[in-house]
């Protein structure tokens, strides 16, 4: 019986842990300019670079920003 306690805890404890780690991605929120018009207009130049700079500062390290010339 004690076993399947702490057998119970363990699963519930890692579902909880990936269900707040999944809650907690900003990039879910994350759009760009033309989604948040309901794709009216076109995105600028310096807006990709700020949505790109916000991808990679949410991404854990898995993805880099890095500007040639």
């Amino acid at each position: 019986m004690k076993r399947s306690a702490v057998i119970f805890f363990i699963i519930c404890s890692v579902i909880l842990s990936a269900a707040a780690a999944f809650a907690a991605n900003p990039l879910e929120k994350l759009k760009t300019p033309a989604e948040l018009s309901n794709w009216t207009r076109t995105t600028s130049s310096k807006e990709v670079i700020d949505y790109l700079t916000q991808v990679a500062k949410n991404s854990g390290g898995r993805i880099r920003m890095e500007f040639i010339a």
